[in-house]
C-alpha cells in the first residue's frame, strides 16, 4: 500500500512557497514583457508592409491605367521588392505567434501566482501537491525569456510581492491576526 505524503504547514513549506511565488511572479512579469516586446515588434514590420503593399498596388493600377514613365515604373518596383522582403522578415521571424506564447505564458504563470497567494494567505498547507504538477506543466509548455528581461521582470516581481505582503498583512489584521503572526 502506498502511503500518502500530508503536507503541514511549516516554516520550511513557507519558505518553499515563498521561493515559488518569486519564481513564478518573475516569470509571468517576464512572458508579459517579452509578449509585448514582440508585439510591438511585429507592428514595427507588419505596419509599414500593409503601407508599402497599398502603395504599390494602387501606384500598379495608376500606372496601368494612366501609364507611367520609367522613373514612377521603377519607384513601384523597388517599393515592391522592399514590401515583399519586410513580409517576409516578418513571417521568418514571427514575431506575432512569439507574443501570443508569452502571452498565454504570462496568463498561465499569473493564475499560479494567485494559487500561491491563496495558499500563503491561508496557511494552506495542501497548495503543495496541486501546485507542483501545474508548475512543471506551465514551465515545461513556456517558451524562454533572455536574462535581461528575467532581472528587471524580477525586479518588478519583488516589488509587487512587496506590496502583496502589504496588503496581505493588513487584511490579515482586519480578520483578526497579521499573516505570519
Amino acid at each position: 500500500m502506498a502511503r500518502v505524503a500530508i503536507a503541514v504547514w511549516s516554516d520550511e513549506l513557507e519558505g518553499l512557497l515563498e521561493d515559488w511565488h518569486r519564481r513564478v511572479t518573475t516569470a509571468q512579469f517576464g512572458h508579459q514583457r517579452q509578449a509585448d516586446r514582440f508585439r510591438t515588434l511585429s507592428l514595427v514590420l507588419g505596419i509599414p508592409v500593409v503601407v508599402l503593399t497599398t502603395l504599390v498596388g494602387t501606384s500598379a493600377f495608376a500606372a496601368v491605367t494612366h501609364g507611367a514613365d520609367k522613373t514612377a515604373r521603377l519607384l513601384v518596383g523597388v517599393v515592391s521588392i522592399v514590401a515583399a522582403v519586410l513580409a517576409s522578415i516578418q513571417t521568418f521571424l514571427g514575431y506575432g505567434q512569439a507574443a501570443e506564447r508569452h502571452r498565454i505564458a504570462g496568463t498561465r504563470y499569473a493564475s499560479l501566482r494567485r494559487s500561491i497567494e491563496e495558499g500563503l494567505g491561508r496557511h494552506d498547507a495542501s497548495v503543495l501537491d496541486r501546485l507542483r504538477p501545474e508548475m512543471d506543466k506551465v514551465g515545461a509548455a513556456s517558451p524562454q525569456i533572455g536574462r535581461r528581461i528575467w532581472a528587471s521582470a524580477q525586479r518588478d516581481a519583488d516589488a509587487a510581492i512587496r506590496r502583496w505582503r502589504q496588503d496581505e498583512g493588513k487584511s490579515g489584521a482586519a480578520r483578526g491576526g497579521a499573516r505570519g503572526a
